[in-house]
């Protein structure tokens, strides 16, 4: 099964906008949240 940004989004409670911020490494993002959301991008 393909994970898909919607799922990582949905699972962490977030923005389809806050994943591929994280996904793409935006600076403006805090490092404590986007630990949460690559731990669930690795499953």
């Amino acid at each position: 099964m393909t994970v898909t940004i919607y799922d990582v989004a949905r699972e962490a409670g977030v923005s389809m906008a806050t994943v591929s911020r994280v996904v793409n490494n935006n600076p403006n993002v805090k490092l404590k949240p986007g630990k949460k959301y690559t731990k669930r991008l690795n499953v």
